[in-house]
């Protein structure tokens, strides 16, 4: 009887924490990346376990100049899902935030390999590519972003996963 409750009381966790997750989502979108942190924190505070939350409350804090936070999230999300695409992308794009081009470009590498029809990554390990100066396989890779139907105006708006 004892499980059955737990796991009543861990469904109604996650689906707070996913509640959370989508308010922070909105915020995000709308620009209010202060708000959208405390929203992902509640999420996490609902299911501690709930690697979306992480993924998003990264990319905000990425997106605030907190690279070493987003990179904090980052991990723990890889650690709860370790198939997340976006959680490598997010992980790269704070790693770019500090410089750190090549390890960026290996968790560019991951996200890929993990789902390779996103044509953000591309786009994304493009531009660290040609950061390092590797110009012609940047450009192989925003071709490859624009094949798979990269738009750089509707980017602005995909600042979140929808999960």
């Amino acid at each position: 009887m004892k499980k059955n409750s737990d796991n009543k009381a861990k469904r109604a966790g996650t689906r707070a924490a996913e509640a959370c997750n989508i308010s922070g989502i909105v915020k995000g979108k709308s620009g209010d990346f202060k708000g959208a942190i405390r929203d992902f924190d509640k999420a996490i505070k609902h299911d501690p376990e709930y690697a979306p939350a992480y993924i998003n409350r990264g990319n905000a804090k990425h997106l605030l100049g907190d690279f070493k936070g987003a990179i904090g999230d980052c991990v723990k999300a890889i650690e709860l899902e370790p198939k997340s695409a976006a959680a490598y992308n997010n992980l790269a794009n704070a790693k770019t935030g500090l410089g750190d081009y090549s390890a960026a470009i290996k968790d560019y590498d991951t996200a890929i390999q993990l789902n390779p029809r996103d044509a953000q990554y591309y786009c994304n390990r493009g531009f660290v590519k040609n950061k390092l100066g590797d110009k012609e396989n940047a450009l192989k890779d925003i071709n490859k972003a624009k094949e798979l139907g990269y738009n750089a105006e509707t980017d602005k708006i995909n600042l979140y996963p929808e999960k």
